[in-house]
């Protein structure tokens, strides 16, 4: 059952799946909308939009790794993307698996954060792509 959820709480559960999201940086965007996917009350797949400089942007997606595979992070993004018309944006870490669903590599230092520009990793071993579709 898809049911929205509260952003905040998913926090761990992204951050348990991989992603570099964690309560000390927490999202980069603010109007936080996020929906989860659960089984039996445990999230087994979760995604987070947020506007950030003005624009609609996907913060998180992540699905655990026992679920994958059967189109949940797909049923999701139709969810959650719904009444957004326009451009989406993310920074992407795994560029293969937004340009396989479509999603097109942009030239934007604007949109990645100053908490990742900051980081330490930053274009060394860490080389974020910001990504953009059209809905």
């Amino acid at each position: 059952m898809i049911q929205e959820y509260n952003s905040e709480e998913l926090i761990e559960f992204y951050s348990s799946n991989g992603l570099e999201i964690d309560h000390e940086h927490s999202y980069l965007g603010t109007d936080l909308k996020s929906l989860a996917l659960l089984e039996n009350n445990k999230v087994i797949a979760a995604i987070t939009l947020s506007k950030y400089k003005n624009q609609n942007f996907l913060e998180a997606i992540a699905v655990l790794p026992e679920y994958r595979g059967q189109g949940l992070s797909n049923k999701l993004f139709k969810e959650i993307t719904k009444d957004i018309k326009g451009t989406l944006y993310t920074i992407s870490k795994n560029d293969d698996y937004y340009i396989k669903k479509k999603w097109q590599p942009i030239t934007n230092e604007e949109m990645i954060s100053d908490n990742c520009k900051t980081c330490n990793e930053y274009k060394i071993t860490c080389y974020p792509t910001v990504m953009k579709i059209e809905l």
